[in-house]
């Protein structure tokens, strides 16, 4: 028998993008899918777009629900909303300013059928403004190096584009903490890559991830950054504490993609030239790497860290740095 999926999509100022999202998702080869979109009180015109679209497939219409929310709530209590009104056996989570190929689901299906796994991974097609370009999961046997590569791999912290047991949530009260501001993704795929018996990807067909908006383009300013890096770190902290109980490998991995991200940051504060943020992250960089000296990796690594922790010296560095690769 042919399993039901839902297609969660949450929908907030998008009235630019969601006609292609929704078409996409119409028209998918596999007939057996219901519909969940969630208006997290848009103020554009996004939620006539996509009504006018859905009187387009009367057949699809029957099997559409809309959540309306009288107030922004945020992505957080979005998507715990939309995974709290899914009532079948499986899910599939999409963004409503992106797009899937239609034979998405069908493929899917196929590949969970064959394999039985709890999740099954499509590849990811990053649409820039001058390029595209293709992000595969590598092929593992063992759900283990699944779990091993979202723990090392931030680009992996994305939820849709996968098909995903439902009782994965359910079973283990998996949710999003309302306040939730930044990386939202990473707080529930690394618990459901951890409680899933099996995991694998299929690399026939892939979901398109616009990086044309001008809010992904560029979300990080001189003035925002120290806010988002906190708010970022906020989120690893929580992940931290969902692993502290696991196995010892997983803690010492993630708290390495900790200090990595920290380290990001001192070099993003030096591009934006935010002495103060700089500063912010050097101490918890330090804080860090006292509780954690496993994390500091080689002498390189040592060395790398002390430069960027001189703001005026790692100044210098990046603007000869910069200079050199232009030239070249």
């Amino acid at each position: 028998m042919e399993p039901t999926i839902s297609i969660l999509v949450p929908v907030y100022q998008v009235e630019d993008y969601i006609e292609r999202c929704a078409r996409s998702v119409f028209e998918q080869t596999y007939p057996n899918i219901e519909y969940i979109f969630c208006n997290d009180c848009t103020l554009d015109r996004s939620m006539e777009v996509l009504e006018r679209v859905i009187k387009d497939y009367p057949e699809r219409a029957k099997r559409t629900r809309i959540i309306q929310f009288d107030e922004n709530k945020g992505l957080a209590t979005v998507r715990n909303t939309l995974v709290d009104a899914c009532q079948t056996e499986w899910l599939l989570h999409e963004d409503s300013d992106d797009w899937m190929e239609l034979d998405l689901v069908e493929s899917l299906v196929k590949k969970q059928q064959e394999t039985e796994a709890d999740i099954v991974c499509a590849d990811l097609i990053l649409h820039h403004s001058d390029r595209e370009e293709r992000y595969s999961f590598s092929e593992f046997d063992k759900k283990e190096d699944y779990f091993r590569l979202v723990l090392m791999n931030n680009d992996a912290h994305f939820c849709w584009g996968k098909l995903i047991r439902t009782s994965l949530y359910k079973d283990n009260h998996i949710k999003i903490a309302p306040d939730c501001k930044k990386a939202e993704d990473m707080r529930v795929i690394i618990p459901l890559f951890y409680y899933a018996n099996k995991i694998v990807a299929t690399h026939q067909v892939g979901c398109h991830y616009n990086l044309t908006r001008p809010e992904r383009i560029s979300t990080l300013t001189e003035g925002n950054i120290k806010v988002k890096g906190g708010w970022l770190l906020d989120t690893m902290f929580v992940v931290k504490e969902f692993l502290s109980d696991k196995e010892e490998e997983y803690v010492k991995l993630f708290n390495k993609t900790i200090y990595e991200k920290i380290c990001n940051y001192i070099s993003l504060a030096v591009y934006y030239r935010n002495h103060a943020t700089h500063q912010f992250m050097c101490h918890k960089a330090v804080d860090f790497a006292i509780q954690y000296p496993y994390v500091l990796g080689g002498s390189k690594e040592r060395i790398l860290f002390e430069i960027k922790s001189n703001y005026h010296i790692y100044r210098v560095f990046m603007n000869w740095l910069y200079r050199n690769e232009k030239a070249a």
